[in-house]
């Protein structure tokens, strides 16, 4: 009975997809984009406040029997909003998908724009069915001029719910990195 932390979660992950493309059980992506281990260290969307929560969580447990671990914490002080977030949710106080949404909008209003994506990304694992999810990260990568994940979000989210809105913002993507072919169905 084993709980990884996010470098064991990464560790699994590598492994499983190296035997699945060693196996060929699925067709192989384009090696161009297939991501290297160091680069899922790197990547991962690991938002702060999960990780206090956790981090947070195991000390309230080794407070108590059987660990009675005399120097973990017995309560969390909150010294910035991360942790104020984070108690909430360690305390149940409110759950984890209004947090993130409350997370985001503070890091928006302080202009916190990489933060507030970070969220988006963590949501969006979670509720890979939500287009509003997508455009929003979108939106955020376009504050952030990451062309490339503006255009993958705005993909993802036009094809669970195709909108003229977000075809326009396809379409003028393509055709900014010259690739007309590719804009082309959109215009429809």
């Amino acid at each position: 009975h084993v709980h990884p932390n996010l470098k064991g979660y990464a560790i699994m992950s590598d492994a499983f997809y190296n035997a699945i493309a060693s196996a060929k059980v699925l067709p192989v992506a384009d090696s161009a984009n297939e991501m290297t281990f160091r680069q899922l260290l790197r990547d991962m969307p690991v938002c702060k406040v999960d990780s206090i929560a956790g981090a947070d969580r195991i000390f309230n447990l080794k407070a108590h029997w059987p660990y009675n671990d005399p120097h973990a914490k017995d309560s969390i002080m909150a010294y910035n909003v991360e942790q104020t977030f984070a108690s909430d949710l360690v305390f149940r106080k409110a759950n984890w998908y209004d947090t993130m949404n409350s997370l985001y909008t503070y890091y928006v209003g302080n202009h916190q724009y990489k933060d507030a994506r970070n969220v988006l990304e963590n949501l969006v694992l979670e509720y890979p069915d939500d287009d509003d999810l997508y455009k929003r990260a979108a939106m955020i990568s376009g504050l952030l001029k990451d062309d490339k994940s503006t255009l993958y979000d705005f993909k993802k989210s036009f094809k669970i719910s195709p909108s003229f809105e977000k075809a326009r913002y396809i379409f003028v993507l393509y055709l900014k990195h010259d690739q007309p072919a590719a804009a082309l169905p959109y215009i429809d």
